[in-house]
């Protein structure tokens, strides 16, 4: 009673040194008399009688109990003598005010069960006793049911401290009691000295401990019945069921590649797939088996790029590759192209794009006479923006070691790439290179402090001067 009255005063913001408020000095009072009361409780120290006979069973039975005002628990030692004599008494309690925000009862009651199995834990570590049976009791049926659950799933709240009694309890030992019989009811609700001496059951238990016929040691779990839970408790969590359905649509390659953050890498990662696709079609055809190796080559690394670079178009120019294979189909030679029907509206049709022997779109123009590369007269087309721009982008530049856009953007065009835009997706990127950033950072300057006052304040002429007391130096030498 004394910390309800206390929980009330911090629920009012009441400081250490302020007075109890006015509506509470009734209650303060009466519990300040009734304290007086405790020097005639008397409790016995020892828990067993001095006329008993060798001890055969002990047992220790914990109750727990919540109220809307507090919760607590009461733990018994029962020893039965050879003799078949029964005593029993208190050993330990525990009373809590229930918490500040609001708890509704069954999580209380379970709070009051978390508290019994802590004490057990307690009591086996200080009391110096073997072969001790432990029972637990309470008048809330929920909580049975929350502990004896095997399929359901709860709330956070309440799955932490029923995994704490199961970590350290069996649900056989929990056990039902009714209210009236629960001695752990005035634990909870609270009593004063005065009701403490009138209530035998209080320090002996309740009365069906005192039995003897009561076989408390000889129960099994499998004779032990736990009470159900509700389907529509509260705590139970509610649980959503996902239908998976297959699907045909696969991952493209440009999907799978975005793990990757580096253009050779990704390249080799490719060019491996392609290469065990091919030792799968060996298996079928035993007349090629083992005629590839296990080493990638140089043709390895350059068939993945073309597999990865019509991906890519195939995304990107989806309408313009339509209309050039309906109109060219794909050709063996740049020099046997027939002209292009493309939309005005595309923005490839100032390219002159073509499609080569490998199904790429390739920039045309008039350079097919040059004695160069047919990368460099004929660049693969590439989109403005994706993943495998960045990752060829980022390439060429860390190649060139960083020297900027138009060094970059050349050495992207010497190695047979046209992108869309190249000009500012090589500025966005040399933006935000770390490296480049480092390099090229301006210096930084410290900003300087306010002047002195003998700098800024009117002064009249000579206030402030100085004597140089530095003469000739004579020397002797020659001239």
């Amino acid at each position: 009673m004394g910390k309800q009255i206390l929980q009330e005063m911090c629920i009012n913001q009441s400081d250490w040194d302020s007075p109890i408020p006015e509506n509470l000095q009734p209650r303060w009072r009466q519990w300040r008399e009734e304290v007086k009361n405790l020097d005639t409780i008397v409790v016995k120290r020892c828990l067993r009688p001095v006329d008993f006979d060798e001890i055969v069973t002990t047992e220790i039975h914990h109750f727990s109990d919540a109220s809307t005002i507090g919760y607590g628990q009461c733990s018994y030692l029962r020893l039965i003598d050879r003799n078949q004599r029964v005593h029993c008494s208190l050993i330990m309690a525990k009373a809590r005010v229930t918490p500040i925000k609001p708890v509704t009862i069954p999580r209380l009651e379970l709070m009051a069960a978390l508290v019994s199995v802590r004490i057990s834990s307690a009591l086996l570590e200080d009391l110096d006793i073997t072969n001790v049976i432990e029972w637990f009791w309470t008048d809330s049926r929920v909580v049975l049911g929350y502990i004896g659950n095997e399929s359901r799933h709860f709330h956070i709240f309440v799955a932490n401290r029923i995994q704490q009694i199961r970590d350290h309890t069996e649900p056989y030992q929990w056990n039902y009691i009714r209210s009236a019989d629960n001695p752990a009811d005035m634990a909870s609700r609270g009593a004063t000295p005065r009701e403490l001496m009138n209530r035998k059951m209080w320090f002996d238990g309740p009365n069906f401990l005192w039995d003897s016929n009561v076989p408390f040691a000889t129960c099994q779990k499998e004779d032990h019945d736990q009470p159900g839970l509700k389907s529509d408790d509260p705590e139970v969590k509610s649980t959503t069921f996902y239908v998976v359905t297959e699907s045909t649509k696969q991952t493209s390659i440009v999907e799978r590649l975005k793990y990757f953050s580096d253009w050779t890498r990704a390249r080799r990662a490719v060019a491996l797939c392609l290469k065990y696709k091919d030792k799968l079609r060996e298996r079928v055809s035993a007349k090629q088996r083992g005629t590839t190796g296990d080493q990638l080559a140089v043709t390895d690394l350059q068939r993945a790029e073309v597999e990865v670079l019509k991906q890519i178009q195939s995304e990107a120019f989806c309408q313009e590759l339509q209309d050039l294979n309906k109109s060219t189909g794909k050709i063996t030679n740049s020099n046997d192209r027939t002209p292009r029907r493309l939309k005005h509206t595309s923005s490839l049709y100032r390219l002159d794009p073509f499609l080569d022997k490998n199904g790429l779109l390739r920039v045309g123009g008039r350079l097919n006479k040059g004695s160069f590369s047919e990368d460099q007269k004929h660049p693969v087309i590439l989109p403005r923006k994706g993943h495998i721009t960045e990752l060829i982008i980022s390439h060429f530049h860390r190649k060139i070691h960083h020297q900027g856009r138009n060094m970059t953007t050349n050495e992207i065009r010497q190695g047979g790439f046209w992108i869309i835009g190249c000009s500012s997706a090589v500025y966005t990127h040399v933006s935000r290179c770390v490296i480049c950033r480092k390099h090229r950072g301006g210096t930084q300057e410290q900003k300087m402090s306010d002047l002195p006052p003998d700098r800024i304040q009117p002064e009249p002429p000579f206030t402030y001067s100085g004597v140089d007391f530095f003469w000739a130096i004579l020397y002797q030498g020659g001239p």
